[in-house]
């Protein structure tokens, strides 16, 4: 299909970007990666895919240098401001966009902990648990994560792996927390309940002093 052959051709564009910026191209590639991941953004094959973002970035750098002098009539200058802006107006989204999925991840962790916990301590198997509370209603990123979690589980990996995967995929202080504190309590054999309701106030105390840091920040 033409999408696909699209999509692979600004892959090969990206790839020949980062290829051209040699030592550079590697640390903004693994810096790209980071970014894709904090904001979810992954292919049909749950990929952060670097390359096409690249690519896309030289596309939109190469169309901002034809646009903008052909609207403000301009020359030469024009053409490189274009440029300029249309390689860093997509690093600022992405960049926004990782931003509010973190802020959504920390919205809703402690709630979705809270029924994860109560279905552990009811008796509900670990994955079952994790895919009713993505079907709860919760909602955003945090539904999200959870459904991967429960198909990871389906998938024959063990919940360590599960929870590992998780913590990489979302890169989320909290997710990551909660995944050592698991992780550390499947290892000594103990009831995962108490752990879960541990780290949802454990959340919840961080999204109150997320708010109050962001209320202290905000213009007077």
């Amino acid at each position: 299909p033409r999408r696909v052959m699209l999509a692979h051709a600004i892959e090969r564009l990206g790839r020949a970007v980062a290829r051209g910026m040699g030592t550079r191209g590697e640390a903004m590639m693994a810096d790209l990666q980071s970014r894709l991941r904090r904001a979810g953004l992954r292919d049909q094959q749950g990929r952060e895919s670097v390359e096409a973002f690249l690519g896309s970035r030289l596309i939109a750098a190469l169309a901002g240098a034809v646009v903008l002098p052909a609207l403000l009539d301009g020359g030469a200058a024009h053409a490189v401001a274009g440029g300029a802006l249309g390689w860093f107006l997509p690093g600022l989204w992405l960049s926004s966009r990782a931003a509010a999925r973190q802020a959504a991840l920390s919205r809703g962790l402690p709630d979705a902990l809270d029924l994860l916990g109560l279905a552990v301590e009811a008796g509900v198997d670990f994955a079952q648990a994790a895919g009713r509370v993505a079907a709860a209603g919760v909602g955003g990123p945090v539904a999200a994560e959870l459904d991967h979690l429960q198909e990871d589980l389906r998938m024959g990996r063990t919940r360590q792996e599960a929870l590992a995967a998780m913590a990489a995929r979302a890169e989320h202080p909290g997710l990551s927390r909660l995944v050592a504190a698991v992780s550390q309590n499947l290892r000594l054999g103990a009831p995962l309940g108490p752990v879960l309701r541990a780290q949802a106030d454990q959340a919840r105390e961080d999204r109150v002093q997320a708010a109050e840091k962001t209320a202290a920040e905000a213009p007077v």
